[in-house]
C-alpha cells in the first residue's frame, strides 16, 4: 500500500516522537520546535541568529510571539543567549549541549528509519 520512502517516513515520525516524549527533553509547542529547528540550522550554517533576526524568522508567528518562544526555550535549557563582544546591544541565540543531544537523537532516528 505504502512506498518503502513512505514506510520509511513514517517510521521516522514514530521514532521521532518517542524522542520528543523522552523525559530528557523539555517538551515543546510547534512553534518552539520550528524556532529551535531555525536557530540550529543558521547556527550550522551562517552563524548565530540575533535576537532581532530571530524574532522574525517564523513568518506564521508574530515577532512578540517569537520572543516568547525564545525565553521558552531558554528557560528550558534549549537555547542561551550570548552577548556580542563588540556591541553590548547585540545578543545572539545560540543552541546549548541540551539542544545538541536533541539533535543528535533525532539524527539516530533517521538512520534508524532507513533515511
Amino acid at each position: 500500500m505504502f512506498s518503502e520512502s513512505s514506510t520509511s517516513y513514517l517510521r521516522f515520525l514514530n521514532l521521532a516522537s518517542a524522542v520528543r516524549d523522552m523525559s530528557a527533553f523539555p517538551k515543546m509547542e510547534s512553534l518552539e520546535e520550528s524556532l529551535l529547528n531555525a536557530v540550529v540550522f543558521a547556527a550550522a550554517n551562517q552563524g548565530a541568529l540575533t535576537v532581532l533576526q530571530a524574532m522574525t524568522i517564523l513568518p506564521q508567528a508574530s515577532p512578540s510571539t517569537t520572543h516568547r518562544r525564545i525565553k521558552s526555550l531558554r528557560k528550558n535549557g534549549l537555547v542561551e543567549l550570548v552577548g556580542d563582544a563588540g556591541d553590548e546591544r547585540v545578543r545572539y541565540v545560540m543552541p546549548t549541549p541540551l539542544a545538541e543531544r536533541y539533535f543528535t537523537q533525532m539524527g539516530e532516528c533517521l538512520k534508524q528509519a532507513g533515511l
